[in-house]
């Protein structure tokens, strides 16, 4: 079985600059962005250019936006005349070149004025989520001051995450102002997002193929559930004998495949994935151990390894330093590239993929015996670049988790897209395009994700994902079947209870209780139950002299799932009767044959 692990990438970057000497002016700006409902962005640039000499002044200047696409553009002076200009754009973005109408002659006199045009592109709606991204400034050493306003319509919606913070926000009747300083577009852009969560509809075909001449057990990794995802499985063909999780919180679907069969297993459901963690389980104590090994991919007693831990000790500072000091390789985004790990990538840094990127933080954090481990799954993207790829190939991406011990979460982080997005912040807040498939913790190469159970020379598409909306079916309500062991007349008998999960989401935190006759005689806690698995409980069922001691009824409580078995105590009792007294009859007989009192003819 082959592993296909390519990286989607994003892109954006944009700067406002001006061909101007930096001796001779001052150049200060204040940026307006105001969004309406329907996410255009109107936008103004309050420009001053003051002299810093009194024998030179600004003739022209000119506004680079990249990645911009400008609409409608118009610069007016002080007094409110339109000044000359020329807009010129091309694949990377737009120029603004403005002639100014008058000479603003004298030292520390100021031209001013403003630029104006409408942007589509700042502000994207996928699927249930409002994203914003302003651009990072990065000619700052051109402004003495450069002050940034967002206006955000309320009908946005609830606010998922901010970078960075802003330093002040008002909350207006209607609107929403966010403000953000020089500093702070220095060093990164403004992303922002409104909305609670976002939801994708998946299709995964899982090819399998049993090449003995035995029956053979099979298991697959089917997306599981995360503090930051929920899936909503609408099917799966045909249906796995079980589901368990394994330690690293992964779903293992078991399939039995007879001699030389081959199995195409179809997988359809949602991804509901969160912008903030929600209540979910924590990781064993065990599982944290094994999240800070040392693997192939992750030697952290390695030298290089060891010297960059000590400099590097937290995940931030791990994170920062790759983001920064690792460049990514589009020439080997490619089928097969092969994974050079941590050492690898440290000793190449500007041939790194997403698996380089995740193998670097995973073994610095280690190293540092902070857990972490590797997420292989899909992230969903607009970007144009990969697109072609993403119609021969299943195009899945890489990224790292860290153990919070404080909030007790595994806290995902993307240093691949922070490197190429031009310094978006994924440390702190964290997107909602990302989907788990697999997570790598105990292991760092296997379970296999999806797209990655593929037969023949010409594999073919198997993953598909698509914005959506919530399904109306979403709760799982679990099933209870009984059946009864050793029915022999004065033998103890067992109940064996099976607990099913039928789907479509997984169940959480779920106490089982059994009764008899309304008295508890057996509770205990499952933890989670993923969608189609199962639990078997075996309790004895007692009996007593002819069955008197037995329950009239066997309740079982699971959630709010209530099974009710009658025992049908009294056809028990009366067969025990039955079978007492033939017993008693025939030993009498014999007695009395024995003595004579009886003759057989």
């Amino acid at each position: 079985m082959k592993k296909f692990l390519f990286c989607l990438i994003i892109f954006f970057l944009a700067h406002p600059g001006q061909i101007l000497a930096d001796d001779d002016f001052k150049v200060n700006a204040a940026v307006r962005y105001s969004l309406n409902e329907n996410g255009e962005t109107n936008v103004v640039h309050q420009i001053e250019i003051k002299n810093k000499k009194s024998e030179v002044y600004a003739s022209d200047f000119t506004l680079t936006l990249d990645g911009h696409d400008v609409i409608s553009p118009t610069v007016l002076d002080s007094s409110g005349k339109k000044i000359d200009f020329k807009l010129e754009s091309n694949k990377e973005g737009s120029l603004i070149k403005v002639s100014f109408n008058n000479a603003v002659v004298g030292k520390d006199e100021i031209q001013k004025f403003e630029i104006k045009y409408t942007n589509k592109s700042l502000a994207i709606k996928t699927g249930e989520v409002w994203e914003v991204s302003i651009p990072k400034l990065t000619e700052e050493d051109k402004f003495e001051t450069y002050d940034v306003e967002l206006v955000i319509p309320k009908s946005f919606g609830q606010l998922a995450y901010v970078s960075p913070e802003p330093e002040i926000q008002n909350i207006l009747e209607e609107e929403i102002n966010y403000f953000f300083s020089k500093e702070q577009l220095t060093k990164s852009g403004v992303t922002i997002a409104f909305g609670k969560f976002q939801v994708y509809s998946f299709s995964i075909t899982y090819h399998l193929e049993n090449p003995v001449k035995k029956t053979a057990p099979f298991e697959i990794a089917i997306p599981p559930d995360t503090a930051f995802q929920k899936m909503i499985y609408q099917s799966i063909k045909p249906s796995p004998k079980d589901v368990s999780i394994d330690s690293d919180g992964n779903w293992i679907a078991l399939y039995e495949l007879s001699p030389n069969e081959r199995l195409d297993v179809k997988l359809q459901g949602y991804a509901q994935i969160y912008a903030q963690p929600r209540p979910f389980p924590a990781s064993s104590q065990e599982t944290l151990n094994l999240s800070t090994k040392s693997t192939k991919f992750w030697p952290i007693k390695e030298d290089e390894i060891v010297s960059l831990a000590r400099i590097y000790n937290t995940p931030y500072k791990i994170y920062d330093f790759i983001s920064k000091n690792f460049e990514y390789d589009y020439e080997r985004v490619k089928p097969n590239a092969e994974r050079m790990g941590a050492l690898g990538a440290i000793n190449n840094p500007k041939n790194a993929l997403c698996m380089e990127f995740t193998d670097i933080f995973v073994a610095l954090s280690r190293a540092n015996v902070i857990p972490a481990r590797e997420i292989n799954g899909f992230a969903y993207t607009e970007n144009q670049r990969l697109q072609p790829l993403s119609l021969v190939a299943d195009v899945l991406h890489a990224w790292p988790e860290y153990w919070d011990s404080g909030r007790k979460v595994w806290m995902p982080v993307d240093p691949t897209w922070a490197n190429t997005s031009g310094g978006v912040d994924y440390y702190h807040n964290f997107d909602m395009k990302h989907i788990t498939f697999v997570i790598h913790g105990a292991s760092d190469i296997t379970p296999f994700p999806p797209g990655s159970y593929k037969l023949g020379p010409n594999p073919q598409k198997d993953v598909f994902v698509n914005l959506s909306r919530l399904p109306e079916e979403r709760f799982s309500s679990p099933e209870i079947k009984v059946s009864f062991e050793g029915k022999l007349p004065w033998l103890r008998t067992k109940a064996k209870i099976i607990l099913a999960n039928p789907g479509p989401s997984a169940l959480y935190d779920q106490e089982v209780s059994i009764l008899y006759d309304s008295i508890p005689v057996h509770t205990e806690k499952i933890i989670a139950m993923p969608p189609f698995n199962k639990k078997a409980i075996k309790i004895d069922v007692p009996l007593g002299f002819f069955g008197y001691k037995m329950p009239d009824m066997i309740s079982i409580v699971l959630g709010e799932s209530v099974e009710k078995v009658p025992t049908h105590k009294a056809t028990v009792v009366v067969a025990n009767l039955a079978i007492f007294l033939l017993v008693v009859f025939i030993f009498v007989i014999v007695i009395l044959y024995k003595m004579g009192k009886i003759r057989l003819k």
